[in-house]
């Protein structure tokens, strides 16, 4: 197991178990081969919402851009 892989999973272990279990089931299907990420209900909603807001022509402004980029550190 790599350095990195390593890392990751001391973090996962401090995650909630609800996580765990999503990021469980993920590891399973590419462990089978069958890795394809099917989005959940919420992700669909929001999805939905964003494409509406696209067809609507409402962007973020660079503004908000550059706030949501340094609150996830970059």
């Amino acid at each position: 197991m790599s350095t990195q892989t390593k890392k990751l999973f001391e973090k996962i272990d401090l995650w909630p178990r609800e996580r765990q279990a999503i990021a469980v089931d993920f590891l399973r299907r590419l462990d089978r081969g069958t890795g394809v990420y099917v989005p959940g209900v919420q992700e669909l909603r929001a999805l939905d919402r964003g494409i509406a807001q696209a067809m609507r022509g409402s962007f973020a402004t660079p503004a908000s851009v550059s706030t949501a980029w340094k609150a996830f550190g970059k």
